[in-house]
């Protein structure tokens, strides 16, 4: 499967290692911390969900604390962007 289908291909449910090895180096190491100090500060799961959204579509990663959604990160090659 191409980068850029990984991303935005619906049909395709990518895992944690299809993401982290669609990131470039140097955003896999601070994205790698990120993930561990949410989940071991906040108790918080990461959960894949595809976005529908117009503006940027495709697999994202939200964090949840039982019903409490905290941050939805949206992966990009380059960088991690939130909303």
């Amino acid at each position: 499967m191409t980068e850029i289908d990984l991303i935005l291909d619906a049909s395709f449910t990518p895992t944690y290692e299809d993401i982290c090895c669609y990131m470039n180096k140097a955003v896999q190491e601070g994205w790698q911390e990120m993930n561990a100090f949410i989940q071991q500060s906040y108790k918080a799961s990461p959960k894949l969900a595809y976005s529908k959204c117009s503006a940027k579509p495709g697999w994202n990663i939200k964090y949840k604390k039982q019903a409490n959604l905290f941050v939805p990160y949206i992966q990009k090659k380059m960088a991690l962007s939130h909303w």
